[in-house]
Parts: structure tokens; C-alpha cells; sequence
């Protein structure tokens, strides 16, 4: 056997349709494409984990609706354009809202069993009808205490203490950004050419696990971020953002670590250079030509996110010579 079989399993079926724009300004200057598109998905078919006195780990099930909505949007101008010299710049948006219209019995069930059994140290995938599936659910957490440097939590009631409850975890964000958007310039002299590529994200949340294990849960018999010695509680009185370097209970993920993400990054960057005929015919070549290409040259965020925590990160650049004979 090579699974459990499941006798209600139904067929997913997805119902969508979309409008489109495309317009062209200026003799080929300036292009606008757009589409709006409405998705809707339903039987959805999900794979469910199953305890091990099934004789498997996992069988398939209709887990219920799903709905997407969405924008597309590019616009491409040509800001300068000759024999010699062309420059253009493209830039697209898109915005897309998800939303769990319909859950199984038994999806709810299994949301029902993550709860009861998670430990609340991270961020666990919850899924409600009428949200979205990259909802951010937590504590909402005050702050730390300044008289005893213990973090401090708000129940459903609105009630403040230093303990929680599993079911207190409410909606704090989603992880989509309203506005994500692609941009692009490229710039020609001759046979001379720069590209750039960037990318810009506005309006979502982020949890920022990386801060929770290594400041907040830090252990401080050993080698930790400097954060943990000057912004983590110490006496009566301070005002800190991080709980008391005695406390070391372990903190759930909370809305503390929980920002508004606003993310400009320029992602590549390629120089390249054909060489005239001339040359290339000199060294009996058709075409010679040299490039370099740079990747995550720069990344400006509101969100103060490590790289590197799980794999060394690097600025890698590469260069590369073509010929063609």
C-alpha cells in the first residue's frame, strides 16, 4: 500500500476569470499592461499528517474554499531612445488578497490539535475562515515589566500579566505585503549596457524570529549579541525592550516582535561591454564581449533582519568574457 485511501475525497475545482488592459502610448514610448484576476478554488485538496499508529504519516483531503484577488500591473517608458543611446525603465506592481472562505471539519479539527499541542516559541500556521492564509496569530504583549523585568501579556479579556493562555493568540499581521513591486532600468551607449533590477515591498508584517532567539531568549553563559547586555532588563526601574538577563523562562513568540515592513532592495546590477567588430575580427572571433554582474548590492528595510544566522551570507560578484567564433 502506498497510502490511505479516502472514500470522500472529491474533485478540487477552480472557478476564475480576469480582465486585462494592455495600451501602448507614443509610438511603442510607453506600454501599460494591467489585469485583475478573481480566483476561487474549491474542494481544495491538502495533505493532512496523520500519528504514527495509522501505519502512515499523511493522507489527502478536501480541506475546504479558497479565494484569491488580485492586481497586475506594469508600466514600461522609454525615457530616452536613439541610434546610439536608449534608456528605459519598467516598473510592475502587483497586489493579491487570499482568503479562507471555507474550512473542512477536519482542517478544524487539526487546527484545534496545533494549538493544543504547540509550546508557542514560534510563529505556527493557523488557519480561519474569513482570514488569510499568511495570517500572523500571537500574544499581544504590553511590554516588559520595569520592576521585575518579566515580559507582560494581554489575554482576550484585556486583562495584563506575566502569564498566557494558548488560546490568546490573536491576529497581528499578514505576511503579504499590500504593494509588491518589481523595478527595472536599463541604460545603452553604443555597445556599452547597465542593468539594474530592484525590488520594493510596502505594507505587510514580519515576525522577527531572529530577535526572539537570539536577544530575548538568549542564554548568557554564552557567546550572544551585544543587545543582550546593553537593551535586556537589569534592575528595578529600567525601561527595556528585552526581558531581565535573570529570567530565563522562555519567552513565546509575542506582537513585540511583530513590525511593518517597508523593504527597497537592489537586487542585480549587470555591466556589460561588446568589443567594436574590429577587435573581435583582429582575434579571429565574430563577437567579444565582457560582463559583470552584482547581486544584493544594497538592502534598506525597516525591519532590522540578520542575514548570515543559518547560512554565511555574501556579496558574490562575477564577471564572465564571451566569445563567439
Amino acid at each position: 500500500m502506498r497510502g490511505i485511501g479516502n472514500d470522500d475525497l472529491r474533485w478540487q475545482n477552480t472557478y476564475q476569470h480576469n480582465l486585462g488592459v494592455d495600451i501602448s502610448l507614443f509610438n511603442g514610448l510607453v506600454a501599460i499592461n494591467g489585469n485583475y484576476y478573481h480566483k476561487e478554488t474549491t474542494n481544495q485538496i491538502s495533505t493532512l499528517g496523520l500519528t504514527y499508529s495509522h501505519g502512515f504519516d499523511e493522507y489527502t483531503e478536501n480541506s475546504g474554499t479558497m479565494r484569491n484577488v488580485g492586481l497586475d500591473w506594469e508600466v514600461s517608458v522609454y525615457l530616452l531612445r536613439n541610434k546610439n543611446i536608449s534608456w528605459s525603465a519598467r516598473a510592475a506592481f502587483s497586489h493579491n488578497k487570499n482568503t479562507i472562505v471555507k474550512l473542512s471539519e477536519e482542517m478544524k479539527r487539526k487546527n484545534e490539535e496545533t494549538i493544543n499541542n504547540q509550546t508557542g516559541a514560534f510563529i505556527y500556521l493557523q488557519y480561519r475562515e474569513g482570514q488569510s492564509m499568511d495570517a500572523i496569530y500571537t500574544f499581544i504583549s504590553p511590554g516588559v515589566d520595569p520592576a521585575t523585568g518579566r515580559v507582560l501579556y494581554m489575554d482576550n479579556n484585556g486583562n495584563v500579566s506575566d502569564s498566557y493562555d494558548m488560546y490568546s493568540k490573536v491576529y497581528c499581521g499578514n505576511e503579504i505585503p499590500k504593494i509588491n513591486s518589481r523595478l527595472s532600468t536599463a541604460f545603452r551607449y553604443k555597445t556599452l549596457s547597465v542593468n539594474m533590477n530592484f525590488e520594493l515591498r510596502l505594507g505587510g508584517q514580519k515576525f522577527n524570529q531572529t530577535l526572539l532567539d537570539k536577544v530575548e531568549n538568549a542564554a548568557v553563559r554564552f557567546n550572544v549579541d551585544r543587545r543582550v547586555a546593553t537593551q535586556r532588563w537589569e534592575k528595578p526601574g529600567d525601561v527595556t525592550r528585552y526581558k531581565g538577563l535573570n529570567n530565563d523562562t522562555n519567552t513565546p513568540a509575542n506582537s513585540r516582535f511583530v513590525a511593518d515592513e517597508s523593504t527597497f532592495i537592489l537586487r542585480n546590477v549587470n555591466i556589460q561591454y561588446d568589443f567594436p567588430r574590429r577587435i573581435s575580427r583582429f582575434f579571429g572571433m565574430e563577437r567579444l564581449s565582457i560582463s559583470g554582474n552584482l547581486n544584493d548590492l544594497f538592502y534598506l528595510s525597516t525591519i532590522e533582519q540578520e542575514r548570515g544566522i543559518n547560512y554565511p551570507f555574501s556579496v558574490r560578484p562575477s564577471f564572465s568574457l564571451s566569445c563567439t567564433f
